[in-house]
């Protein structure tokens, strides 16, 4: 699975991973160069070379460092900017990724917890492809830190393995045994920090459960109706104790829990690793005051020897962090690998009277395992004005959510222009309100047009028909998450809004699902009356539980429990049914 990261991080820019090659590997050998000069210009002072001899070694030497750390700079701030355009890119890939998505997989409960994880463990400035790039880099520069501290302590052996006569620290073995003892740390502490890591994972599995809680309340406290509900019943005190119960105590105990145990395996790194350097400077020092070696090459074998105890401690920190990271790519990669929805082709077709065909139609939702329609048949005819009703949970918003194209059906079929219904034909022919509808905080205009460019002729055409009085120009932002000077709008507004919306552009089909919710029966009956005079020529199909877009239909359609129960003109239904005739007369006050 890392691979396929790095794979992706090449294919979005080749120049990523070379640049921060180089800078892994300037940013490794410039300590070294720092050390080897420091000792050979101690050496030289030593050793009373010429003035002129050491101007010019110390002038080679600036010169030299200037360059690599000039380039290293350079490099270090590609870095950077590499980080924020993977960070970008890979936000760009996943909202794509969402937006290709069937509808019912969105819906999937495990697909939700994954996105959410996802959410929760990218929500600050770094993403998994940011992270993976910083580990590319933390893994190679410690790895060439490593490989060049070896090779210099290699070339230093000889004169460290002579003994002196002191025991144990002057012994010729006693560096062999350092590296032996550092090899046998470095194992211990990588599968000590791996155990400690998949701890770690499970806890931060368990933390986004809880944070779930937290981000569910959050978001009520930044709606309006929720936030107001909770002061007319004063519930803060009963949100509270469940905020501090459920995520203050349990879930900011398990980061806790997290951050200790992180700190204490990389505590334990430092403590044996600092051991392991102090043992060694004090061999160097014994054997140096044996006459072995001097203080230049003291210098240098022990800042060799600090770089590598230094690079496996960061090392070591490196595996346990691309441990941690293993899940978060598992996350990323289980959301991009899921199927896209098929593309929907528009074919030119032959003129038939019918345009909706229900045949044998059961569905039920993703994880549940109720059945929501049962056995539907119906045909709707081009032009024809139908009223779907029936009590809440009858299955009308189901069957909206079908014919729209968001869900296929499980059994049985639904064909609109004898096609399977689709997204990409929903979005071209018919326009859609529906009860839980939502506008942006976008300009009126492009709300309306659901596009930043709109015809200001027809948004106002559509908005008249829509009933909406309020004199906002088109520019005006609604709310103010873009625009401080946006305006909040009522939820009667709102929904006339998303009326106009369904009207724009003059689509064949209308599906209006509550439309009028928010409205009182009057309000509600006076925009049908227009409804009812921009639909002229269209098929529209009203669904409701409230019986005022009867009157305006060809044929009503009564659901109840899932199924469809009868289908009739109102006024046949009105002397046939009983069940329809109680509905009816149940409102009839509010319309007459």
């Amino acid at each position: 699975m890392k691979k396929q990261v790095y794979k992706d991080i090449y294919k979005i820019k080749k120049s990523i991973l070379p640049i921060v090659f180089l800078n892994a590997l300037l940013c490794a050998a410039e300590p070294f160069i720092f050390v080897y000069i420091s000792g050979y210009l101690l050496k030289f002072i030593i050793e009373a070379r010429e003035i002129s001899f050491i101007i010019k070694f110390s002038v080679a030497a600036a010169a030299i460092s200037f360059a690599l750390h000039y380039i290293k700079n350079i490099t270090e701030n590609y870095k950077l900017e590499y980080g924020d355009y993977l960070n970008t890119n890979e936000k760009n890939i996943l909202i794509k990724k969402l937006f290709s998505l069937d509808f019912k997989d969105l819906e999937a409960k495990d697909t939700k917890d994954k996105i959410l994880r996802h959410k929760e463990e990218s929500d600050g400035m770094s993403t998994i492809y940011m992270e993976a790039m910083y580990q590319f880099y933390n893994f190679t520069v410690n790895i060439i830190s490593i490989i060049i501290a070896i090779v210099s302590l290699i070339s230093f052996y000889p004169a460290l393995s002579k003994s002196v006569d002191i025991k144990v620290f002057g012994s010729k073995y006693f560096p062999l045994l350092i590296i032996f003892l550092m090899l046998v740390i470095i194992y211990a502490l990588i599968n000590f920090r791996k155990r400690a890591e998949e701890k770690n994972e499970i806890d931060r599995e368990t933390y986004a459960k809880k944070y779930k809680i937290y981000d569910y309340y959050m978001r009520l406290l930044s709606d309006y109706e929720s936030l107001k509900q909770i002061k007319i019943y004063d519930e803060k005190a009963f949100i509270l104790d469940d905020i501090n119960e459920n995520f203050v105590k349990s879930g900011l105990g398990l980061r806790k829990k997290i951050a200790r145990r992180t700190g204490f395996s990389e505590g334990i790194d430092d403590l044996l690793l600092s051991t392991l350097g102090i043992l060694f400077l004090i061999m160097l020092a014994i054997k140096a005051k044996g006459g072995l070696f001097g203080l230049d090459k003291l210098i240098i074998y022990y800042g060799a020897f600090k770089a590598l105890c230094e690079a496996a401690k960061e090392l070591i920190k490196t595996i346990g962090e691309e441990k941690a990271l293993e899940p978060k790519i598992a996350i990323l990669y289980d959301i991009l690998n899921l199927k896209s929805d098929k593309k929907f082709e528009v074919k030119e077709k032959d003129f038939t009277e019918t345009l909706i065909s229900v045949k044998d139609l059961s569905f039920s939702y993703p994880d549940s395992k109720i059945t929501q329609l049962k056995n539907l048949n119906l045909e709707i005819k081009r032009g024809e004005k139908i009223a779907i009703v029936g009590e809440n949970g009858s299955g009308k918003t189901t069957f909206v959510n079908l014919l729209t194209g968001l869900y296929k059906a499980n059994e049985g079929s639904l064909l609109i222009d004898g096609d399977v219904s689709s997204l990409d034909f929903t979005a071209k022919n018919i326009g859609v309100v529906s009860q839980d509808f939502y506008l942006f905080s976008f300009k009126l205009g492009e709300n309306i047009a659901t596009s930043e460019n709109y015809n200001a002729d027809e948004c106002e055409r559509v908005l008249k028909l829509a009933n909406f009085e309020k004199a906002y120009d088109l520019e005006q932002y609604i709310y103010t998450d873009i625009d401080e000077d946006g305006v909040d709008i009522s939820g009667g507004e709102s929904q006339k809004i998303a009326l106009a919306r369904a009207l724009y552009n003059d689509k064949d089909i209308l599906i209006f699902d509550e439309p009028t919710s928010k409205l009182d029966p009057k309000s509600e009956m006076k925009i049908f009356e227009s409804f009812n005079e921009a639909a002229k020529g269209k098929t529209v199909i009203f669904i409701s539980h409230r019986m005022s877009a009867c009157k305006f239909a060809d044929r009503v359609i009564l659901f109840h429990d899932g199924k469809i129960i009868d289908s009739a003109p109102h006024e046949e239904l009105l002397k046939r049914n009983e069940k329809y005739k109680e509905m009816w007369s149940a409102q009839a006050k509010y319309f007459n």
